[in-house]
């Protein structure tokens, strides 16, 4: 599977175990409530008992890996630049609407099974009926209304914030600070007050988000975290060991040239230029740690980031379109696709050591 494939099925799986999860939350309680019975109360409808439980467990498994592979093939690109109280709202009632009928369907199924009779059997249709037109089934469309409601909030959430920095937050993983390796690349377009000064604030902005988005699929293919957006200034980092297997950190500059590239057609015709970039790749030790009471936020600290900064800074100088320091070179196993040109050791702005740098070109 590659990067990308991955991502699809983490986020289908996501959305199958947290509605196996809510179901099996309402097969206990059910369960607890009406026991052995063999009727519901409220409609005389069958009740299976424990088989309910597994019956309502393996419909919502199954309609949660409905939802997350929509979410994945449909809904990816439809919303993008709908609000996110609109996406979240639209979505959970559409979703609604679709569950009114799965539990017809399901409900339908279930009653067949255990009255052995046809589905289109008028008793199954009567047992159905009553079931829709009570209480019950409104009380239950409730509680599914607002399980699609706390799962697509969940899910722009994580989208907006990153899935990682969700995942981190709820489990308090940096709530003490710690220390990692990690590598970070600084990506910063070239001209870009000329550009800004030329295009105007509203057309500027967007071709900041096209130029972000275009980099979306290359930095999931290279498993990068985007940490922060700065103006025209993207910073991605890995973990040592996941940026340097496969050459990660140096394919995903490379991949994302290649990308803007194949789209220069589309920059053209909506803004007369093509964006051109440049980078600058470091690695070393960062604290790690949740700051803010406002407003939290997880944050590197550490020399690593401002040197990555001043590299990103000299590519002008030395007219390259990436400068790698020699600590990142010496991690990667690099082959003939690759020039590399040592620039010596240069003596970065505001630093007292001196540090080995050299231009990347593929």
């Amino acid at each position: 599977m590659t990067p990308k494939q991955k991502h699809n099925l983490q986020i289908i799986l996501r959305f199958t175990a947290f509605w196996t999860l809510f179901g099996t939350l309402y097969g206990i309680v059910e369960y607890g409530l009406l026991g052995e019975t063999g009727l519901y109360p409220s409609t005389q409808n069958v009740y299976g008992g424990k088989s309910q439980i597994v019956y309502v467990i393996v419909g919502a498994g199954l309609l949660g890996a409905v939802v997350g592979t929509m979410e994945v093939f449909f809904f990816k690109n439809l919303f993008l630049k709908k609000p996110f109280v609109f996406k979240v709202i639209f979505k959970s009632a559409f979703y609604s609407i679709l569950i009114l009928i799965f539990l017809i369907v399901l409900g339908a199924i279930f009653t067949s099974h255990r009255l052995n009779k046809a589905i289109i059997d008028a008793v199954v249709i009567q047992s159905q009926m009553r079931f829709i037109s009570n209480f019950a089934f409104f009380s239950i469309f409730i509680y599914i209304g607002f399980a699609f409601f706390l799962s697509f909030f969940i899910f722009e959430m994580s989208k907006s914030m990153g899935i990682m920095v969700v995942y981190n937050f709820i489990t308090g993983k940096y709530h003490k600070p710690s220390i990692e390796d990690r590598i970070f690349m600084f990506i910063d377009m070239k001209g870009s007050t000329t550009i800004a000064e030329k295009l105007g604030h509203v057309k500027y902005y967007e071709l900041l988000n096209k130029y972000y988005a275009d980099m979306s699929d290359p930095i999931l293919n290279s498993q990068g975290e985007i940490y922060q957006y700065v103006g025209d200034e993207i910073i991605i980092s890995w973990p040592k060991s996941i940026g340097i297997k496969n050459n990660n950190c140096l394919n995903c500059f490379y991949d994302i040239r290649d990308n803007i590239n194949l789209k220069s057609s589309e920059y053209f015709n909506a803004f007369s230029l093509v964006p051109q970039f440049k980078a600058g790749l470091h690695c070393g030790p960062v604290t790690t740690g949740e700051i803010g009471q406002l407003k939290k936020e997880i944050v590197f600290t550490g020399d690593v980031l401002n040197t990555t900064s001043r590299i990103q800074m000299l590519c002008n100088e030395y007219n390259a379109q990436l400068l790698a320091s020699q600590q990142v070179l010496d991690l990667l196993t690099l082959n003939n696709e690759y020039d590399i040109t040592p620039m010596g050791e240069i003596q970065l702005k505001g630093k007292n050591r001196k540090i080995n740098i050299s231009t990347v070109a593929k």
